[in-house]
């Protein structure tokens, strides 16, 4: 009954009005990190891969993908897939140093971009020295027993020592390879944490909604009565 009163003392151009702008408001309280495009590059062995997406369903597909040098040289271009991937080996790079910047354009003015420090990128391999020619050894009849026969003592310390060389190495190594899985799984946390705290919640939507139609209502009525005190 009330809308009712309101509009029988507005015009219907101007209800109509009234109307476009509460909605237009509406429109405009919708999140906007809702759009916001996101990336992601990691090197897997002697890849690079690069993810984009909108949240955790919605994948950039179809997006193009350029990679810079350190000095803003483009070096590469690709298409993301349908899962919003797209990866490349680091072989196919023509020679650049330091690192590497990955601009990603989605289209609509959506553009994200990430950057692969030098450290990030695994290092080119180094040439192995040539193997030292070994000299055939004199043929010389040992002095005593002790010489020609190693000690017990000293082989075990010789067996523990490859044994803490190799765990080290096997240690760097599994470093190295899980080093981009736990700065990928910190970003996804972030970004989930970033998607979960920004933009409003459906209860401030709906009460900003009410506050607006409240806004509008009240001026409509006291609009009405002007007018209406006038004729």
């Amino acid at each position: 009954m009330k809308a009712l009163k309101i509009y029988s003392v507005i015009e219907p151009k101007i209800f109509a009005v009234c109307i476009a702008f509460v909605l237009g408001i509406v429109f405009m309280t919708v999140p906007v990190h809702a759009h916001k495009v996101n990336l992601f590059a990691y090197v897997e062995g002697d890849r690079v891969v690069v993810e984009g997406y909108f949240s955790a369903k919605s994948k950039a597909q179809d997006s193009v993908v350029e990679v810079f040098d350190e000095t803003g040289k483009k070096i590469h271009e690709g298409k993301t897939g349908k899962d919003g991937i797209y990866s490349f080996k680091l072989a196919d790079l023509p020679a650049f140093t330091g690192g590497l910047k990955f601009v990603l354009e989605a289209g609509m003015g959506h553009k994200a971009e990430y950057t692969l420090s030098s450290s990030d990128l695994p290092s080119s391999p180094k040439k192995a020295k040539p193997a030292k020619e070994v000299e055939p050894a004199q043929e010389q009849a040992p002095r005593d027993r002790s010489e020609a026969v190693p000690e017990p003592a000293k082989a075990a310390s010789v067996q523990v020592l490859d044994q803490a060389a190799l765990s080290a190495v096997l240690e760097s190594a599994m470093d190295k390879k899980l080093e981009p899985l736990v700065r990928m799984l910190g970003r996804q946390e972030k970004l989930l944490l970033e998607e979960k705290n920004s933009g409003p919640r459906i209860n401030d939507i709906v009460g900003g909604i009410g506050w607006i139609v409240g806004i509008v209502g009240i001026a409509a009525f006291f609009w009405g009565r002007n007018r209406s005190g006038k004729n």
